[in-house]
């Protein structure tokens, strides 16, 4: 159970993903995900955050599965091994010789230089290339499939930024994803993005500001890429995440020093990008802050303390008419 969806748009290709995973047997873990979805058995499964979906494999290649976990962690690391092997076309053809009838799906990116961004999609059989591919249990609620199709359509226009487009994309997903409440269905947790344009760029630093009725009452959600990993911090929660890559960032896991400069980032909450969004009302605004803590529509004071931070939020009315 999960949510992978790869398309094109100008030449580039986008990739996002939820981290929630789905397993037959409950395990210890935090109560709730980043955004405060109950970790717990939905129908026969108990689903949780979990899982960073989107593994990079080489600067110009990617992969994201769904499916058997453990068949797809295994897939992941044969693709690792063979790409110093083999050519990419060989590589596929072992996979598929491997994986037949395997109960997993994939969507792989490989760009080849400028202009020559392409999606793979291997359907548990065999891989072909495409223009636009979904995997998971999320393409098969009717509904979410055709409304994150409308979400990636409406909110593209000719020559706008790629790290822009790509946060409004999973800015408006994510708040979907909380509005509809489907994190039953396995499809929730923390949304991530790459954009491939001739290399693999990351999403840029975003933060969540959500509310209900008061909008100098919020939940914020600080959501970090460093290196090839997602880390998250909630102060719904009080928990912060760590979606972590092994093949390149493994030192993070063990690293108390790096958690610590991680941890830190997430604090300040200076993020390039910030979602407002009101619960109550279901609309979403997304401002380009680009590490700012004061614009023209909002300010954001920080009172530090031995043992904690503390922020105030001040708005124009203008912009709270907005909500």
């Amino acid at each position: 159970m999960t949510y992978c969806r790869a398309w094109k748009k100008e030449e580039k290709v986008y990739l996002v993903a939820d981290s929630a995973i789905s397993k037959i047997k409950e395990e210890d873990f935090l109560p709730e995900s980043t955004f405060g979805e109950e970790h717990r058995v939905y129908k026969q499964y108990y689903v949780k955050e979990g899982l960073l979906k989107i593994r990079q494999l080489r600067d110009n290649i990617a992969v994201c599965f769904a499916g058997d976990v453990d068949v797809g962690n295994e897939i992941e690391e044969h693709l690792h091994t063979l790409l110093d092997e083999v050519s990419f076309k060989e590589c596929i053809q072992l996979i598929e010789n491997s994986y037949n009838n395997a109960n997993i799906e994939f969507i792989l990116l490989k760009s080849s230089g400028q202009n020559e961004n392409d999606i793979y999609y291997f359907n548990g059989s065999h891989c072909d290339k495409v223009n636009q591919a979904e995997i998971g249990s999320g393409k098969d609620l009717e509904y979410f499939s055709r409304d994150m199709t409308g979400i990636v359509n409406e909110f593209h226009k000719a020559g706008i930024d790629k790290y822009y487009y790509l946060g409004v994309v999973m800015g408006v997903m994510q708040c979907y994803i909380l509005n509809n409440q489907t994190f039953q269905y396995g499809v929730g947790g923390t949304v991530t993005g790459i954009v491939m344009d001739s290399k693999i760029h990351w999403f840029r630093d975003m933060e969540y500001y959500l509310f209900d009725d008061d909008i100098l009452k919020p939940d914020t959600m600080s959501v970090i890429a460093r290196g090839h990993s997602v880390f998250t911090s909630s102060d719904l929660t009080g928990s912060t995440i760590m979606l972590l890559n092994e093949y390149f960032d493994s030192e993070l896991e063990r690293n108390p020093y790096l958690q610590r400069s991680m941890i830190k980032i997430l604090s300040e909450k200076n993020m390039f990008y910030q979602m407002f969004y009101s619960r109550m009302d279901n609309v979403a605004v997304f401002t380009q802050l680009n590490g700012s803590t004061q614009k023209p529509f909002s300010k954001r004071w920080i009172r530090r303390r031995n043992e904690a931070t503390d922020y105030v939020y001040t708005f124009d009315p203008q912009f709270v008419q907005f909500f």
